[in-house]
């Protein structure tokens, strides 16, 4: 199967009746008190859910948005929400602290949303 659309991969590998499960080491980020085991629908929803937060906090379609974050399984359904939410690029880092902090000194004066819990805030 090839996806037609990043944003929507998850939907049409669950519509295509795929068992596929994804096992992690660790919890998401995103969903860090949802346990380490996922469907395709589960992760479908995730990348929804994604998408509402970021919109939410201002993500709009044409938005200049960076996503700095640890480099972690997270940056996938990431990058399926922001193709969602229609950005016509997501730049992202999974750099170490020393390039986050320069990043974030690059935002000075801009609006900054930051993710904690699950939640954007």
């Amino acid at each position: 199967m090839k996806p037609h659309d990043m944003g929507v991969l998850f939907d049409e590998c669950a519509q295509n009746g795929s068992d596929m499960r994804v096992h992690l080491d660790r919890p998401f980020d995103l969903a860090s008190d949802a346990g380490t085991e996922y469907g395709v629908d589960d992760l479908a929803a995730l990348v929804g859910e994604t998408a509402g937060w970021l919109a939410a906090a201002g993500a709009a379609p044409g938005a200049r948005v960076a996503i700095v974050k640890d480099d972690r399984w997270d940056y996938g359904l990431l990058a399926c929400a922001a193709v969602v939410l229609k950005w016509s690029d997501a730049p992202r880092t999974g750099t170490g602290k020393g390039r986050r902090r320069e990043l974030l000194k690059q935002l000075a004066g801009h609006q900054v949303k930051t993710h904690g819990s699950g939640r954007w805030t």
